[in-house]
């Protein structure tokens, strides 16, 4: 069976507070066994963090390939996003594995981010940098509200103001808080 076509995003990007501005077009690949919430959360995933180079991985989502990522010259990764779901020790082997990557997550539930938290506090050998990981969260409301709309082509204009994004997905409105958890000390 083949998988469906791409979810295809013409997005207009403002985040004020990095003074970004652009235009680009985003290809998303949807796969039958990946709720249409964490494709959507996915391209919230690359609005939020974009960088030049920022990618989106093909496929269904997998614990071994991050969501969104960049590369060095060298071909390691420079960068690497999860979203929906992440293992604190998988995250922690990655750093060591890979000395100055970036790691990131975006949940829009409560429970898979509370569960990551709980992972992290109790890890108590941790490599250089393990206090950067970061932990974001927008409202599940919004990602069910853009994941509604079935159009395989759509225009998103996205605008990120301090800790709020706006949405607006060809006159479907969404907007969310964003916050940052920071990553809990170690407690036995």
């Amino acid at each position: 069976m083949p998988s469906p076509s791409p979810l295809q995003l013409r997005i207009t990007l403002a985040h004020v507070d990095r003074g970004l501005d652009l235009v680009a077009k985003l290809m998303v690949d949807r796969d039958p066994d990946t709720p249409p919430e964490h494709v959507i959360l996915r391209a919230v995933a690359w609005c939020l963090f974009h960088e030049e180079g920022l990618r989106v991985a093909d496929g269904p989502p997998r614990r071994d390939v991050p969501d969104l990522s960049t590369s060095r010259p060298d071909g390691k990764a420079a960068t690497w996003i999860s979203c929906a779901a992440a293992d604190a020790e998988e995250l922690r082997r990655l750093m060591i594995h890979n000395r100055g990557i970036r790691v990131r997550t975006l949940f829009d539930e409560a429970g898979p981010r509370d569960h990551l938290l709980r992972q992290l506090a109790g890890i108590k050998k941790r490599p250089p940098g393990f206090e950067e990981l970061e932990i974001w969260s927008v409202e599940r409301e919004m990602i069910a509200q853009l994941a509604a709309r079935d159009e395989l082509r759509q225009h998103w204009a996205v605008t990120i103001v301090a800790d709020h994004v706006y949405v607006d997905s060809d006159g479907v409105r969404a907007d969310s808080a964003v916050t940052r958890v920071p990553v809990p000390p170690f407690t036995p």
